[in-house]
């Protein structure tokens, strides 16, 4: 659970009886305070040098180490810009045995004494690397960190100058802080693990034991831009009321015409030669008796496709023409997308922002990101004269996609929502309001062309666990197994929709080539899902998905397991090749 502190400097206030925070030590952030002080107090020199022995050269084969060689010798200077940006073990022994050697005396026993002196958890520093000790319980508290920070607050300026630094060049490799304030914030932070320490010139600000390097940052970017959360069950906007209480919603996966593939391509192409409401001509009939219609639109809709901050960095970059893709939504029916997805951000914050104005231009909703944090996370509610349906969309967390490829909504850059225990708590305010009020989470999560994996189960986990009613997932580019977690109802991946890929189901053998096509039937106080099934590889219908024939089914049935599909509850209708259940 996140801990979150705001103190004024000078004004520092410490907790009697903090909470154990996390289970690993803080040797390597105490090294660098002392090691800083040092400096300051004219103890040590930034020109001083030391020396790589033989136990610093071994523990470079721990995958967080820099990976020093036995005798290279290397400057103060050097080693503390190495530590605030990696905070690497090795590197932290080699301060500790130059402390030694310059000091004569260890700096473990010298943290030793400071922890007892100012009353801190003798235990938070059992080694100068900070890693977990096996036999060895390490743990902390606010109050260790607050120690910390109001040690760096001390600093001169030209010492706490590197508490600023973001980036170091060493030995050809370039190391950078994980965090998105590294490139967007010139105040000091100390940033390792999920935990961060924020220095202004007045406040002293802590985040710790976020879920992820997002959410830690996150936290902060709400705290420095006063952001307060409103209660979104309490708006009218992104709001749709039906005068009627039987009301049908139809849910599908992954949508993109393709643009990108069409531009690789030689010969015959979908697009090029039939145009783009080619693919959809035998698939729209699903939404002829449907009053409600969403679907996942993969793809960013920038005023350039050509141009993108990621064309040479991300190996697919997912742009489409906003006109021609937005037309055959519109054709097709579709009144909701979902944003939140490992594409939203392949144009950068411009592309994102071009793709919201585009569908606000054509009246289609939106959920997923939007013009801020909060708007990203802001869920779409739907309501009949009996019932009423909060719908909430996110894109679990992967740390390449922040840190590389920025595709998460965050301070004033935009992009998606993550899954976070933040949709969570959103999502308990919800079910707290009013119990009899229904949530759906639409996910996208997965390993392309993969099983469900066991991150998809733990989230799955913890939204039903918050609250949420019906989790349905898309993401991986194939259609996953459904499943019930807490008594709820998980669909874990619907696959692609219309998705104009070039069919790599053939290298993937085990994934099954097919779409599912949700539809929800609203009627009084109850709900009943009906699951039809499409074929979506591409190689096999020319780029015009269809409905499966028996042989297809017979195929799903057996991924999906006839007996677990009758444990779970579904009804399998062999006639029209589909499957049914009634959730509430």
């Amino acid at each position: 659970m996140v801990k979150i502190s705001i103190d004024k400097l000078g004004e520092v206030s410490y907790e009697n009886s903090p909470k154990i925070i996390d289970q690993y030590g803080l040797g390597n952030i105490f090294i660098l305070l002392l090691i800083l002080e040092k400096i300051e107090s004219g103890e040590l020199l930034l020109t001083d040098t030391v020396e790589v022995n033989e136990v610093i050269e071994k523990e470079g084969k721990d995958r967080a180490s820099i990976g020093f060689k036995k005798h290279d010798r290397y400057s103060l200077a050097t080693l503390i810009e190495l530590q605030v940006v990696t905070w690497a073990p090795d590197v932290s022994l080699l301060l500790a045995k130059l402390f030694r050697e310059k000091l004569k005396k260890s700096a473990q026993q010298t943290i030793n004494t400071l922890l007892i002196e100012n009353k801190l958890r003798e235990n938070c520093c059992k080694n100068i690397s900070g890693r977990v000790k096996r036999n060895d319980v390490q743990q902390f508290t606010i109050n260790e960190l607050k120690f910390l920070g109001e040690g760096f607050s001390k600093l001169t300026t030209q010492t706490s100058y590197y508490l600023s630094l973001r980036e170091v060049y060493f030995k050809e490799n370039l190391y950078k802080v994980p965090s998105y304030w590294s490139q967007h914030e010139e105040n000091k932070n100390i940033v390792w693990k999920n935990n961060l320490i924020h220095l202004t010139h007045n406040q002293l600000i802590i985040v710790a034991d976020a879920e992820d390097d997002l959410m830690r940052d996150k936290y902060l970017a709400k705290i420095l831009l006063k952001e307060k959360n409103e209660k979104f069950y309490k708006t009218n906007e992104n709001c749709q009321a039906f005068d009627k209480e039987d009301v049908s919603i139809t849910i599908t996966g992954d949508t993109y015409p393709g643009e990108w593939y069409s531009n690789r391509r030689t010969g015959w192409d979908p697009l090029k030669n039939e145009g783009y409401d080619y693919s959809f001509k035998q698939v729209k009939k699903f939404f002829l008796k449907s009053d409600f219609n969403i679907t996942n639109l993969e793809t960013v809709l920038p005023k350039d496709i050509n141009h993108s901050p990621l064309k040479r960095k991300k190996k697919f970059v997912l742009g489409g023409k906003a006109k021609n893709t937005l037309e055959s939504l519109k054709k097709v029916g579709i009144d909701l997308v979902t944003l939140a997805t490992n594409h939203v951000g392949d144009y950068g914050s411009e592309g994102v922002r071009d793709t919201l104005e585009s569908l606000d231009n054509y009246k289609i909703n939106r959920i997923g990101s939007g013009f801020s944090e909060w708007e990203s996370l802001r869920p779409f509610i739907l309501e009949t004269t009996t019932q009423k349906i909060v719908i909430f969309n996110g894109y679990w967390y992967r740390r390449t996609q922040y840190l590389e490829y920025g595709m998460y909504s965050i301070d004033k850059h935009l992009g998606g929502n993550p899954l976070s225990e933040e949709l969570c708590n959103a999502i308990t305010d919800v079910k707290t309001e009013n119990k009899s009020t229904k949530v759906i989470v639409i996910a996208h999560w997965g390993v392309d062309f993969m099983s469900v994996n066991n991150t998809q189960k733990i989230w799955a986990n913890k939204l039903t666990q918050a609250g949420a009613d019906l989790i349905v997932g898309h993401g991986p580019h194939c259609l996953q197994p459904v499943d019930i977690i807490n008594e709820k109802d998980v669909l874990y991946s619907l696959g692609n929709f219309v998705f104009n890929s070039n069919g790599e189901y053939d290298t993937h053998p085990y994934a099954l080539p097919y779409g599912g096509i949700l539809n929800i039937k609203l009627d009084n106080q109850s709900a009943r899902l009906h699951l039809n099934f499409i074929m979506t590889d591409n190689n096999r219908t020319k780029f015009q998905p269809k409905k499966i024939n028996k042989e297809d089914f017979n195929h799903i049935l057996t991924n999906f397991g006839i007996d677990n599909l009758n444990a779970l509850g579904w009804k399998i209708n062999y006639r029209n090749l589909s499957i049914s259940k009634k959730i509430w």
